[in-house]
């Protein structure tokens, strides 16, 4: 056990999933596997067990809207060639997703190409905004056993989807609360910077946060820079809370982005211990099972939920970039992938 493990919670590193990457197998009869980045995910209708070891998610909260429910599509704007921002209004009788806290995750289902599909989306919208939620789409050209992106993406004010708000999600052992870490360093790539975004926004608004944000992504080109802007605002009006680091791997314009002061190439170690604390009392990340979060902290578990054959995805150890650098998968230096 590192010196880590003994500490108090003060740093939170949050790693989150490329939401596009995050549905692995189509599950089901026969296990079959879909192709491509935009694979869904046979539906299953197995309970969600908080109980299990391991299991990111808490108890829903009282009165809390529960199973699927049609969501309005109310417009949608595009924030890169292939990416848009889709709002659906919530359902008759949902004023907001408050109580079910930051990070929050839904999940949208549909039947494509004869198959039953769901897949999951982080929201881009704070959770306590009124009447609707935002979600960021990546669209993907659909394949046999996939397109749910596509099909959101084609969606228009006044279509419907079938929507379900999952269990509030936990860092670690427990729910977000306003400055449970003195720093938060968020690390998130393509569509994975949704939840980023939405952690970035419920601690921006609230008068009494002091958390450091530290947003570290590593994007393409400049046209994937997804809801930069975003950030880039809280980062000039809480220049003393917020900051940002972008590497491009990929830049149209290679001299302007260095002029910009921007970095060229991917996130490795050096780029990492040159833009965040040293692993110290209490660190935190959010991860996923894609090969970008395999590289920044290390690959997800599966298990089996007792009394069915479906598995899910929980944490595994913490390996990677950030185990180079010495953070740790204790609560006490808390990693978390998403």
């Amino acid at each position: 056990m590192s010196s880590v493990d003994a500490m108090v919670d003060t740093l939170n590193i949050n790693v989150p999933l490329d939401t596009q990457l995050e549905q692995s197998d189509i599950q089901g009869k026969g296990k079959g596997k879909g192709k491509g980045k935009d694979k869904g995910k046979m539906m299953d209708t197995g309970d969600e067990s908080p109980s299990m070891e391991g299991w990111p998610y808490a108890e829903y909260p009282e009165n809390a809207i529960k199973g699927h429910h049609m969501y309005t599509c109310l417009q949608t704007w595009a924030v890169s060639g292939d990416s848009k921002v889709i709002r659906f209004a919530l359902p008759e009788g949902v004023k907001t997703l408050g109580n079910f806290g930051a990070p929050s995750c839904i999940k949208a289902k549909q039947e494509i190409g004869g198959h039953l599909l769901d897949k999951s989306y982080c929201p881009v919208s704070h959770p306590d905004v009124e009447g609707y939620v935002d979600l960021l789409v990546k669209r993907y050209e659909p394949t046999p056993g996939s397109g749910m992106s596509d099909f959101l993406c084609s969606r228009q004010p006044g279509d419907q989807v079938p929507i379900m708000v999952k269990p509030p999600r936990k860092l670690g052992k427990s729910l977000y609360f306003a400055n449970r870490f003195k720093e938060m360093v968020m690390i998130g790539s393509g569509t994975g910077v949704a939840p980023l975004i939405q952690m970035g926004q419920v601690i921006f608004d609230d008068p009494l946060e002091k958390t450091k944000v530290t947003f570290i992504t590593g994007q393409r080109s400049e046209g994937d820079m997804l809801l930069q802007d975003r950030i880039d605002e809280w980062v000039k009006q809480k220049p003393h809370q917020f900051s940002s680091h972008v590497t491009l791997s990929r830049p149209a314009n290679a001299e302007s982005w260095k002029m910009c002061g921007g970095t060229i190439g991917r996130i490795d170690a050096a780029f990492l211990k040159a833009r965040m604390p040293a692993p110290a009392a209490g660190s935190g990340a959010r991860r996923g099972a894609d090969g970008f979060l395999e590289t920044i902290c290390g690959d997800k578990q599966m298990i089996t939920i007792p009394g069915t054959t479906y598995q899910k995805k929980v944490r595994g150890p913490i390996t990677g970039l950030l185990g180079q650098l010495g953070f740790d998968d204790d609560d006490g230096a808390l990693v978390v992938k998403m």
